[in-house]
């Protein structure tokens, strides 16, 4: 199983315990400074394997836009 955390607030204190865990995350920051479209790629990429058997992706888009 892969998981993927997209949208953590900068300077969320979770960052730390993710690390520790080797969950792999990306700030809001971080989405914003790689761009979507770059960060969805290596995403994907990063799911390409065949020892894939299952992923869960989370992205917080309220950080994205509280709107």
């Amino acid at each position: 199983m892969r998981v993927r955390l997209f949208g953590l607030r900068d300077g969320d204190e979770d960052r730390a315990e993710l690390t520790a865990l080797r969950i792999p995350h990306v700030t809001v920051g971080e989405i914003r400074q790689w761009g979507g479209a770059g960060l969805a790629a290596a995403a994907a990429r990063s799911f390409e394997t065949t020892a894939l058997y299952g992923f869960w992706a989370h992205l917080d888009a309220d950080v994205l836009d509280r709107s």
